[in-house]
């Protein structure tokens, strides 16, 4: 093949060559950044999110009777979805990892509200059962005691003395500290204090897109309110890929 006509033709016809170029280049850029894109959420997909994922199962309820007794009514509700066959744990949650809405404090190691050394935190309301439900696992000290949960006081603004920890937020919050982190005290707001009494070894927060999305506490306290979220995990057995029941 001769280049020197097609070299000459260019010449005589820069301006189209230059544009099929500039083409050229504009889209080898969207395809980099739309691999890059897919790249990044392949990589969220695949992160571990800490919950038994192919066995939880998630609800909601509305009450419509705005006199009810809602504290006997989450008792109720709870226990029925607790009997039902095949479910193993079930708690009343505000919310579950990845979920895209939730609560969220921040956390820091002196009360005061001066205090520098704050990390941000999501909050999850549970009982007892939460750890099992979510199908999290203790690495460190143990689970709530079922005298240490208990229901949210409207009339009141105090946080619940007790709290369960990722081992992400445990290691934000103590960097320098190679020992365990069970039994130390921490601070919700200004001077509400809760002491450690487990870690996790993970339990990613509502939004899959925060960088402190292993960042995540238990408190062992039920909130009441007209709009409930159940949160729970079976106990099916597994499949192997042929179909049969492992």
């Amino acid at each position: 093949m001769e280049f020197g006509p097609i070299f000459r033709a260019m010449l005589k016809a820069k301006a189209g060559y230059i544009l099929i170029a500039l083409q050229i280049a504009v889209t080898m850029t969207i395809m980099v950044n739309a691999v890059a894109i897919m790249q990044e959420q392949n990589d969220a997909i695949a992160r571990d999110s800490g919950m038994d994922e192919s066995n939880t199962f998630a609800l909601s309820s509305t009450s419509f009777e705005p006199d009810a007794d809602m504290r006997s009514l989450v008792e109720e509700d709870l226990d029925l979805i607790r009997n039902l066959p095949g479910v193993r744990a079930a708690v009343a949650s505000n919310s579950y990892p990845l979920r895209q809405g939730g609560w969220s404090e921040s956390v820091q190691t002196e009360p005061g509200a001066n205090s520098t050394e704050s990390v941000g935190s999501a909050i999850y309301f549970t009982d007892e059962h939460g750890v099992d439900a979510f199908g999290a696992t203790i690495i460190d000290g143990k689970n709530f005691a079922p005298n240490q949960v208990s229901f949210k006081d409207p009339e009141s603004n105090r946080w619940p003395a007790y709290a369960i920890v990722t081992e992400a937020l445990a290691k934000e919050l103590f960097p320098d500290e190679s020992g365990s982190a069970v039994g130390k005290t921490l601070y919700l707001g200004d001077d509400d204090p809760f002491n450690i009494v487990g870690v996790i070894d993970r339990l990613q927060a509502p939004w899959p897109t925060w960088t402190g999305v292993e960042r995540s506490m238990l408190i062992p306290q039920r909130r009441l309110g007209t709009n409930q979220t159940w949160f729970g995990r079976s106990t099916r057995k597994p499949r192997s890929r042929y179909g049969q029941i492992l």
